[in-house]
């Protein structure tokens, strides 16, 4: 006599394998889709803290002295009843930062 097969257990074992398959495809593809993302934000953090890329984020250390004495802060509201703020300063002397590297060395 020839080998027996049991064709429902046969049919269920295809049905496990596909959806095991279907399983590590749908792993993969969402680790894919992760590392993407994570390559995307790296760039934009990398592009956002790079003033030479944006012109528009800079870091000046300064003590908080230096920062309230240097800047003038004014808060309220307007004639037309908006709330706005203004920020002032004295404008960008290229010495006096040149001045306080020469005397930190």
């Amino acid at each position: 006599m020839g080998d027996l097969v049991d064709l429902d257990a046969y049919r269920k074992q295809k049905i496990a394998e596909q959806e095991e398959e279907e399983r590590k495809k749908l792993e993969q593809a969402e680790i894919e889709e992760i590392e993407s993302m994570r390559y995307i934000l790296s760039s934009i953090l990398g592009q956002l803290g790079d003033p030479k890329k944006t012109g528009s984020l800079f870091y000046v250390p300064m003590s908080d002295d230096d920062y309230f004495n240097h800047y003038q802060f004014e808060s309220g509201y307007n004639d037309d009843g908006y709330y706005e703020s203004t920020w002032e300063w004295d404008g960008f002397e290229e010495t006096y930062y040149l001045e306080r590297d020469d005397e930190d060395e």
